[in-house]
């Protein structure tokens, strides 16, 4: 709260901000001006009220006075006439009501400051004329009524009276003065009321307008600030566009005359050369090969700096990817007489789930450096891993070497970007100082530590740590680890279609064929290779990324939407990375070959995919208007709708699934078998609902309608066959679609 306040105050960005609530505070201190002035007013009205009923009190008691005094005369004269004992009681009443009026009239004049003169004189008055009036009561019964007529007759009685009367007359006209002041001063009041309250509401009524006002200027600015945000996000984005296709342009530039130098080699490291052309032919592999490593280097770390660097996360084994590296490097480890050990400790063995790719190329970051910086010696890799909470699991690594060490003071900004020990090393060693920056970068992005310990001309040790998720038991290991590889028979009556725009490549890929028997045909461009493969039936495609006219997705998009779904097509593509790779697998290809490759690699691609294409069933050509297995087989927001987003409700959805379809996909393949196609229509039309549920009923649904339909038929239905054997391919993909996407994780 504190924080925001200080914000809002402090902050150049909150000026509208600062306008609305200084608008609203106005108002609110106006409010309570409103009410300190209101409840005054009423007050002062309350106040004049009392005065007013006191005023109208006292001036009713002066009255009432004056009617006892009048009444008493009357009273004394008629008894001394009659002598009727009637009226002596009621001239005790009115002398009675008359003290008990003028005790009320004293009372009620002394709360008043500053008192009317003449109050204590009507007192006197007053005892006065009872005084008189008791003598003339006195006088008639000891004398009769001559003595008592001759004293009322000397007109002290009346004296008296009009004196009492004139008195209290001053003081009713003093009363009513006081309440016409007292009124006028309420009306004055009142209009000052009225007015206070006008101006109030006009103020208040400002203060709302300003802070609406302000409020809209605020909803105003902040839609120019989002639509700014929204240019300027359009426009990031446009820029990471251009960026990525920048790299990807940079990359295939770089890469493709990169690996026509390293295939042209490695060729021609088959060839018989005396020691010199050896000599020379190994410096220009090394220096490929350095370039190579360059090269990656800056692209990676442009596609950390772009933000384009993403995850995988599927199943591996640590022991396999210890045995990639000892496999890669201990070769170089013995070139330089260096001793290279690799330790597995406990717990290497078992399946985690991240990227395999990411870790390897840390590993081996590290250990080139390692054997880089290390002239005697060894370099030692141990690693193993600890069971942290829940399902994770750290792995922990240790690459220590007996090399040349680092300066304590430079020990942190090695991990900075284009920075080396000291300004010899790269000198003496080369490099660009990017290495340990895409390592840590890359530690941190799965969420882990990387540290340094070194001592100079000792050696240094890195250790990093990064959280893994055991695998369940229901990943699946995909070993993306090459096998020990070997020279590869032909494929038996097999031919590879090769598409490849650039000439020095085509001649590579055409001298590896060659040697190892394959039959091939070339293509130069994306339609000549669409075109090719239309008129003949190949066992693989090689096919290039970036030709003009189409380029290879396209080129695999379309193959496959004419139906061939059992050929293998292998990418061959300058970008690196597993982004590159999912994009070449969703459109349609099973692999993909990353520029400057080696020959091994290339075997190894046609050792794995031809002997799948040994192992295919029979193509199935199907017609134009029947759409292939697409990328999207599974309605997934479907599926999270009828589950409510529940994890547990859909593996039991996907694994009812997994055990129904194969069953009822086996009885269409026996209906078809028995030409029964009566029963085919209806279990097609069952199936149907087995899909739906599953989010495939635009899909696999729309292929068991077009066979429910077949099989209707009245003539024999020609197609049924080959739109079965065009389902099962679909329900394979869904098969692995569901382990992948809805049971791995």
């Amino acid at each position: 709260m504190r924080n925001a306040l200080f914000t809002l105050l402090k902050s150049p960005d909150h000026r509208l901000e600062r306008r609305i609530v200084l608008a609203l505070l106005l108002g609110l201190a106006l409010t309570f001006v409103i009410h300190f002035f209101s409840s005054t007013s009423i007050r002062h009205l309350l106040a004049s009220d009392e005065k007013v009923m006191f005023n109208f009190a006292l001036d009713n008691a002066l009255e009432d006075l004056d009617h006892q005094l009048i009444s008493l005369e009357s009273n004394l004269r008629s008894y001394i006439i009659s002598d009727a004992d009637g009226l002596l009681a009621e001239i005790g009443s009115n002398m009675a009501a008359a003290r008990t009026k003028m005790d009320m009239i004293t009372e009620m004049v002394t709360s008043i400051p500053g008192q009317p003169a003449g109050v204590g004189r009507l007192d006197d008055l007053l005892t006065k004329k009872n005084d008189f009036t008791e003598a003339v009561l006195d006088s008639f019964s000891r004398n009769g009524e001559e003595a008592a007529i001759a004293l009322i007759n000397t007109q002290e009685g009346l004296r008296l009276r009009d004196s009492i009367i004139r008195i209290t007359s001053e003081l009713r006209q003093l009363e009513r003065q006081n309440i016409t002041q007292t009124i006028e001063l309420n009306r004055n009041e009142a209009q000052e009321v009225s007015r206070i309250d006008y101006m109030s509401t006009l103020l208040a009524a400002t203060m709302v307008l300003l802070a609406i006002f302000f409020f809209l200027r605020a909803i105003e600015y902040r839609k120019t600030i989002q639509s700014k945000l929204e240019e300027a996000r359009l426009e990031a984005e446009r820029s990471a566009g251009i960026k990525e296709q920048f790299l990807a342009n940079m990359s295939h530039e770089i890469r493709t005359p990169l690996h026509a130098m390293l295939s042209f080699s490695e060729i021609l490291s088959d060839t018989r050369l005396d020691s010199k052309q050896k000599e020379c032919l190994e410096g220009i592999l090394r220096s490929g090969e350095n370039l190579d490593t360059l090269v990656n280097d800056i692209l990676d770390f442009s596609k950390m700096e772009a933000g384009m660097v993403q995850l995988e996360r599927i199943p591996f084994r640590l022991e396999d990817i210890w045995s990639h590296l000892e496999l890669i490097f201990t070769p170089r480890a013995q070139a330089r007489n260096l001793h290279l050990s690799f330790e597995y400790l406990s717990g290497t063995g078992s399946i985690i789930l991240g990227d395999p790719t990411r870790l390897q190329q840390i590993l081996i970051n590290l250990i080139s450096n390692a054997i880089k910086f290390t002239e005697t010696g060894g370099v030692q890799i141990v690693g193993y891993l600890r069971r942290d909470a829940g399902k994770q699991q750290v792995l922990e690594v240790r690459v220590s070497d007996s090399g040349i060490g680092i300066p304590e003071d430079k020990i942190d900004a090695i991990f900075e970007r284009f920075r080396q020990g000291d300004t010899t090393t790269s000198r003496r060693f080369g490099g660009t100082g990017l290495g340990l920056a895409i390592v840590k970068h890359l530690i941190e992005l799965q969420g882990g530590q990387i540290h340094c310990h070194s001592l100079l001309d000792q050696g240094t040790t890195f250790t990093f740590r990064i959280p893994y998720d055991t695998a369940g038991p229901e990943e699946t290991l995909n070993n993306t680890i090459p096998a020990k590889l070997s020279t590869p028979e032909p494929l038996a009556g097999g031919r590879i279609l090769l598409a490849e725009d650039n000439r020095l490549n085509r001649q590579i890929l055409s001298m590896h064929l060659k040697d190892w028997g394959y039959d091939f045909d070339l293509a130069e461009n994306g339609l000549e290779a669409l075109s090719l493969a239309g008129r003949f039936n190949y066992d693989m495609i090689l096919l290039d990324i970036q030709m003009p006219g189409l380029d290879g997705y396209q080129v695999a998009r379309q193959i496959r939407e004419k139906g061939a779904l059992s050929i293998p097509i292998v990418a061959i593509t300058a970008n690196s990375g597993t982004q590159e790779k999912k994009k070449c697998l969703a459109a349609g290809m099973n692999d993909c070959l990353q520029k400057p490759f080696r020959k091994k690699d290339l075997l190894q691609l046609l050792q794995q995919h031809g002997q799948a294409a040994d192992n295919a069933s029979d193509r199935v050509i199907l017609p134009p208007e029947t759409k292939p297995p697409g990328a999207i087989l599974i309605d997934y927001d479907y599926l999270a709708s009828i589950t409510k987003g529940k994890r547990e409700r859909r593996q039991e959805m996907a694994n009812l699934f997994l055990e129904q379809a194969p069953r009822e996909y086996a009885d269409l393949k026996k209906a078809v078998s028995r030409q029964n196609y009566e029963e085919l229509a209806t279990l097609a039309h069952n199936m149907q609902s087995t899909v739906a549920y599953m989010g495939m009923a635009q899909s696999l649904g729309d292929t068991l309608r077009r066979l429910e339909a077949q099989a209707r038929q009245e003539t024999a239905p020609q197609r049924a066959p080959e739109l079965l054997q065009y389902l099962g391919n679909q329900l394979q993909q869904a098969v692995e679609a569901i382990r992948r996407e809805l049971l791995s994780h």
